[in-house]
């Protein structure tokens, strides 16, 4: 008997077996499989669509405790050291008396600095005509000296300030007896000091350059970023994450509640995913910083493309549709699959299946793929299937496509895909704060939100693009390690 084929256009039923297929693993990206050969012509496949740049901005948090801590230590002893009294009768040694206090205010960084300082001096004083009393004197008092400071960020991640001199705050003022006579030394000292004001200024500018390294902390972060983070270890083949960053910047500091300083970092990087063994790239060093003074997002927008392969959803199929038998309703008939295969055609998703039993027949099943943005899944439109049988139950055949096939393979193929998804910030958290720089840092990526756009049908997979939007935030714990 020749071959007959019956044309239809209903697309419902047949939407939803093709969902349950494309969505098998849909997370599970880039999972292992051959090339599928289509035993069609082959028609031209669209140009893949191109990736969009990811984005992640962050405020990255400081405690003005912290920087206290770290410019304490970086202080050198003694401030200041004049050994001889040549030119001014004087010798003077400042060191520090006590932990330098940190306060921000009006957009500044505000210093207090308490010093000793330990006074050698030539003193006299006229008493009668030409008679003078001289006396060489050793004295130690203490003060407390204000600085404040304009804060920014060079280029290469350090933080440069401009300090300049406020004032002195004596403790007790000191004297020096001169028999009945007693002289303040206070103005003496107040003088020495007033003309090391540049030289003071520049030593607490060079404190504050080393003492706030910003290129270790966003260059741990930047290289960390770019080690593989495994998504998937439990196929045959692993599946990779793969962050290439390639440009940052940074806003102004500012601080917002007088005890944390802050600074928006935000980085741009191309994501891709990697199926096999690890990737072995190269680490790019940190690039110059990129100002962006008004900069104050807390965000991070990637844009990543999960490939599903038709060889990985045919196996799964295999697994749970082949061999499997059906009773067809209100027919003594009985139905099993025999065969299936999913293949990508031009723009369309192939899906050919061969039924035996009481009725030998095969279908081919035709559409094109789209994403439903509101629902998250996958759909196809504009479906239609071919059906050949060597029976004469036609009209059977197609009762049996229309119901109790479709209605199996949607039970057995309709794999929701958001619990995977909820897993990837988490993953890609986890594995920055594995790295070196989760010894310094808090990480924290949150309010994780998927946005599906748009299926690309290429000759061996269907590859999925999707933007998923979330906030931001790293917090420094410890500026010494």
């Amino acid at each position: 008997m020749k071959s007959t084929k019956i044309y239809s256009t209903k697309a419902m039923p047949y939407l939803y077996m093709a969902f349950g297929i494309i969505t098998a693993y849909f997370f599970f990206v880039g999972c292992t499989g051959t090339e599928v050969k289509e035993s069609t012509a082959p028609e031209a496949f669209l140009p893949q669509p191109e990736v969009a740049s990811s984005y992640i901005a962050a405020p990255l948090t400081f405690d003005l405790k912290e920087i206290e801590k770290k410019l304490n230590q970086e202080i050198p002893n003694p401030i200041y050291q004049d050994d001889s009294f040549e030119n001014d009768n004087i010798k003077l040694k400042v060191v520090q008396d006590g932990k330098v206090k940190l306060q921000w205010k009006n957009n500044q960084l505000h210093y207090a600095v308490p010093l000793k300082v330990w006074f050698e001096g030539k003193f006299e004083k006229k008493i009668i005509g030409k008679i003078k009393a001289r006396k060489k004197q050793k004295l130690d008092f203490a003060l407390i000296l204000f600085f404040r400071s304009k804060v920014d960020i060079d280029k290469n991640w350090k933080l440069i300030t401009q300090t300049e001199f406020v004032s002195m705050e004596w403790t007790a003022k000191p004297t020096v007896s001169l028999g009945p006579i007693k002289i303040s030394v206070a103005s003496v000292a107040e003088k020495v000091l007033n003309d090391k004001q540049s030289d003071l200024e520049n030593i607490i500018d060079k404190v504050a350059y080393n003492a706030l390294d910003l290129g270790k902390i966003v260059g741990g972060i930047w290289e960390d970023m770019q080690k593989p983070i495994l998504l998937d270890k439990k196929h045959t083949e692993r599946v990779w994450l793969k962050i290439n960053p390639y440009e940052v910047e940074a806003s102004k500091i500012r601080c917002t509640d007088g005890r944390h300083l802050e600074v928006y970092v935000g980085m741009h990087s191309h994501l891709r995913t990697i199926v096999g063994e690890e990737p072995q790239d190269s680490i790019i060093a940190l690039p110059n910083l990129i100002p962006k003074p008004n900069l104050a997002k807390d965000t991070f927008e990637l844009h990543a493309v999960g490939e599903v392969f038709y060889a990985t959803v045919n196996q799964i199929l295999d697994k749970k549709l082949k061999g499997k038998k059906f009773d067809i309703p209100e027919t003594s008939y009985k139905i099993r699959i025999k065969r299936l295969k999913v293949s990508g055609r031009g723009e369309n998703v192939v899906i050919n299946l061969t039924i035996g039993g009481d009725i030998e027949a095969h279908i081919k099943l035709l559409g094109k793929p789209q994403i439903d943005t509101l629902k998250k899944e996958i759909t196809i439109t504009s479906f239609d299937y071919e059906l050949e049988t060597e029976t004469t139950l036609i009209s059977m055949a197609s009762y049996a496509l229309r119901t109790t096939i479709i209605e199996e393979v949607q039970t057995a193929l309709h794999f929701p895909f958001e619990e995977h998804i909820e897993k990837i910030p988490q993953l890609i958290q986890d594995g920055l704060s594995k790295g070196n720089v989760g010894e310094k840092l808090n990480i924290n990526l949150r309010a994780f939100l998927l946005e599906p756009q748009q299926v690309h049908v290429s000759k061996d997979a269907l590859r999925v693009y999707a933007r998923v939007r979330g906030g931001a935030s790293f917090d420094v714990r410890n500026l010494n390690k």
